[in-house]
């Protein structure tokens, strides 16, 4: 279980230690009224009034300036979300879990019909585009008819809507998917070559000349 630290300067007033000595001082003594009666009430030697009543001002303010920044993010929401996980992340989880049981139960169809709901609530969330990516040009779906192009306009969808995020995953993917058949190996070098210009100078753009010139001399 996640604990706060409330000495984190995360939470901090902002106040100076002198200016907050001050703002202590300046409220146990506006606190000696109550103090005093508390004191009374408790039949206190007399001689130890002023001393209780500063010291119990001190330490009230000392516990209002010490929880008052924590009570104030809890009020505005600004705690941190995995602090204080949200409802709607942990039944995303839930949720994902449930199509993780499909894909492992073989129970293809459900799990096609669990990723369209997903994404319709969802959208393209990257760690259910990656599962669904995975699930749809993996052997446990190669017997659905349509899976492997669900897989490549799912890979699409992610690189034109979100390049920066998907542009580079999405690419290797349709590389790897148009691979597989020797029919859309000319797909596939066009998405090599479309790597290499992209990422230049990568690891990526390496691996894919080297493809690129080995597809090339095969053909010969």
């Amino acid at each position: 279980m996640k604990t706060l630290n409330m000495t984190n300067p995360h939470f901090s007033t902002g106040l100076s230690p002198r200016a907050r000595w001050a703002v202590i001082v300046a409220g146990s003594l506006l606190f000696l009224p109550f103090g005093y009666a508390a004191a009374t009430a408790l039949q206190l030697p007399k001689k130890v009034h002023f001393i209780f009543s500063f010291a119990t001002g001190a330490a009230v303010v000392w516990i209002i300036l010490a929880i008052a920044p924590f009570i104030w993010r809890i009020a505005t929401g600004s705690i941190r979300a995995d602090a204080f996980p949200t409802h709607s992340n942990a039944e995303k989880r839930v949720i994902l879990s449930g199509v993780e049981s499909s894909i492992s139960a073989g129970d293809c169809d459900r799990a096609i019909e669990q990723f369209d709901a997903l994404f319709a609530i969802h959208g393209l969330d990257e760690r259910l585009c990656r599962l669904a990516v995975d699930f749809y040009l993996g052997k446990q779906s190669s017997s659905l008819p349509d899976s492997l192009q669900r897989g490549e306009a799912l890979l699409r969808r992610m690189r034109s809507t979100q390049p920066e995020q998907y542009e580079r995953y999405a690419t290797q993917r349709l590389i790897d998917l148009y691979m597989m058949n020797i029919a859309t190996h000319a797909k596939a070098l066009t998405e090599l070559r479309r790597l290499a210009s992209r990422f230049p100078g990568t690891p990526e753009a390496a691996g894919a000349l080297t493809a690129i010139e080995r597809m090339r001399s095969s053909s010969q």
